[in-house]
């Protein structure tokens, strides 16, 4: 893992484009030859990351999705400024929006390959915890990227229906990312991924109610 000094890390901050955060405390920066770097910062509270840097659980996810053929960050180096203290992984810029971006612009449409998608990360075992409308991408007409994999679990089995229904739900935690779901049609988006994910009429019905747990009312009600 490469090493910074504080004033390494504060000529390189001066020197590269900022994405997200401020100059004193990045969160995402683009350098010159299209190279993103991702920062992480020891969390307040007790976690996994005293022990395990969020950097590397980032790379290590990278790795195990790209063998499983899903479009992430591909890490290509981790840095270390002890000063500060802060991990970098740094990857190729992926070019493309997400979908809160997407559907900003109206088009909700893009919206119909969301839940084959999903289906299929839940198929080939990955439980993405951070799942949002802002954290998977659309590179092109053909592809879908994740993006901030830090909180992802790659099991050895497809999701069970109890796992299946705790990620959707994850869906709903943001209110703007549960109003554009709503916007689109709460139970075509549920029925298209039932039928992506060849779900039987009684995995579909146990999965419903989990999901009535986190949503108000009877999704009977939403169209």
């Amino acid at each position: 893992m490469k090493r910074l000094s504080k004033n390494e890390l504060q000529r390189f901050v001066q020197e590269n484009q900022l994405l997200l955060g401020t100059l004193a405390r990045p969160g995402l920066m683009l350098t010159s030859n299209q190279q993103v770097v991702k920062f992480f910062y020891p969390r307040k509270f007790i976690s996994t990351s005293l022990f395990i840097p969020q950097a590397k659980r980032f790379r290590s996810n990278s790795m195990k999705l790209k063998q499983l053929g899903i479009t992430a960050p591909d890490v290509s180096e981790l840095i270390f400024c002890p000063d500060v203290p802060v991990h970098m992984a740094v990857y190729p810029y992926l070019k493309g929006d997400d979908f809160r971006i997407l559907c900003s612009k109206n088009d909700y449409l893009c919206i119909d390959r969301l839940p084959a998608y999903i289906a299929l990360l839940h198929a080939k075992g990955v439980y993405f915890r951070a799942i949002h409308l802002g954290n998977i991408l659309q590179l092109d007409e053909n592809e879908l990227a994740l993006v901030d994999i830090t909180d992802l679990t790659v099991r050895s089995d497809r999701l069970t229906i109890f796992q299946r229904a705790r990620n959707i739900a994850h869906l709903f935690d943001s209110t703007e990312d549960k109003q554009l779901l709503v916007e689109y049609g709460l139970r075509r988006f549920l029925n298209s991924y039932y039928l992506s994910a060849n779900l039987s009429d009684g995995n579909i019905k146990w999965l419903e109610r989990r999901l009535k747990m986190g949503l108000s009312g009877d999704l009977k009600s939403y169209s």
